[in-house]
């Protein structure tokens, strides 16, 4: 990722106590999910730095509850 440009960046960063979580959001067109190589990038980087990173559909909503809810680090 390039620092300032904000290209790629996620969709969401979330903090609660001591958990970073980084989110993209996306839909399926076609049954896939697609996202550009700099948003893989930011979460792969995210990641590597401590971040729980997710990408996110609305069919993954139980799923987004239930790492919300959970206390976690």
């Amino acid at each position: 990722p390039v620092a300032a440009d904000r290209k790629g960046f996620p969709d969401l960063i979330l903090v609660r106590r001591k958990r970073l979580i980084a989110a993209e959001l996306k839909i399926k067109r076609g049954g896939r999910i697609k996202m550009t190589p700099e948003q893989w990038d930011w979460l792969e980087v995210l990641g590597r730095a401590g971040a729980e990173v997710y990408t996110w559909t609305p069919e993954d909503f139980d799923d987004i509850v239930e790492v919300l809810s959970d206390e976690g680090g």
